[in-house]
């Protein structure tokens, strides 16, 4: 089947990292990269042979990267860092102690950013990543405390039961869109370099705590028992997936100029990142070990983004019936 095919590659390959298995050469057709009608999601310039032995790389076609840089504006760029799964909160704090330190632009535009100044002062991102996780977590808490109920209780009014159809059926659809998110982000022209502890934190952050929350809520809200605590609760939850990517949206709002600058020092061509990676893996094995223990959570996120249109459609059916 034409599904099965692409699915199994997202499987076996890895997503977060855009590093590719020793299981042999892999080649991508030259008549994608000829084709005229590709954008940033299609894999990029440079065909890449990378053989059983990971050492052994040869470049088919060179095609440079600032061909593709010379056609970016500043937008583009931004854009770029802003919609990378794996730039995240600890990437961000990342840069700011290796090079926001300096306040560079602070200094050239003669305004000082509280934002810029405290990110690394006061670590905000990896604030923002400790509030995330708090709130999830007392929310767990709480409705573990609460809830004493049977699984299939059947106590609920026509209202809440309308509700629980109402939200599953609506994670149902969105749950397609999910797995297009995580194919269409984690393939761009160009990305954050992979090389480093922190991106694979990120990723997992970026894309693991959206899918939890997921099946986080339909559970809350089948387990609620006050209507007005289960809308609440789901509002809450969506809210939390999209508080490090508001935080990152808004700093770049006042300051684009450092989104460029992260552009510039820490992104890189799709292909070039695979190097990078295997040439990190081949000489720190501090990076190799974190790569192998993340190996069964990489996997089973991506799994679980193919679960999840399956457990929203069980959720529209046996939730209203058994709420």
């Amino acid at each position: 089947m034409y599904f099965g095919s692409p699915v199994k590659s997202k499987i076996k390959n890895n997503l977060f990292t855009q590093s590719m298995n020793n299981t042999g050469s892999r080649v991508i057709p030259e008549e994608i990269l000829n084709n005229e009608n590709t954008d940033s999601r299609v894999i990029p310039e440079e065909i890449l042979n990378i053989k059983n032995n990971t050492s052994d790389i040869n470049r088919i076609v060179s095609k440079t990267s600032s061909e593709f840089l010379g056609n970016l504006s500043d937008e583009d760029k931004i854009s770029f860092v802003i919609q990378d799964p794996k730039f995240g909160m600890f990437t961000l704090f990342k840069y700011h102690i290796k090079y926001g330190i300096h306040n560079r632009f602070t200094i050239n535009r003669k305004t000082i950013y509280c934002s810029h100044v405290f990110s690394f002062w006061l670590a905000i991102p990896i604030l923002i990543f400790i509030s995330q996780w708090l709130i999830y977590t007392t929310l767990i808490i709480n409705q573990i405390e609460t809830h004493s109920d049977e699984l299939c209780p059947n106590k609920a009014n026509i209202q809440e039961k309308l509700l629980m159809f109402a939200v599953a059926l609506l994670y149902f659809c969105k749950s397609f869109f999910l797995w297009d998110n995580l194919l269409s982000r984690s393939k761009k022209r160009f990305v954050i370099k992979t090389d480093s502890i922190c991106t694979i934190i990120d990723a997992l952050q970026e894309f693991g705590f959206n899918i939890l929350v997921y099946f986080t809520n339909l559970i809350i809200i089948y387990t609620e028992t006050d209507f007005m605590n289960m809308l609440m609760n789901c509002l809450a939850m969506e809210f939390l997936m999209y508080i490090d990517n508001e935080f990152e949206e808004t700093y770049f709002k006042y300051q684009p100029e450092v989104a460029l600058d992260i552009f510039d020092k820490l992104f890189v061509s799709y292909n070039d990142n695979k190097i990078y990676v295997i040439d990190r893996l081949q000489k720190q094995c501090c990076f190799r070990f974190v790569r192998y223990i993340t190996w069964l959570p990489r996997k089973l996120i991506v799994l679980s983004h193919m679960l999840l249109p399956i457990i929203c459609f069980f959720m529209v059916l046996f939730g209203p019936i058994c709420k």
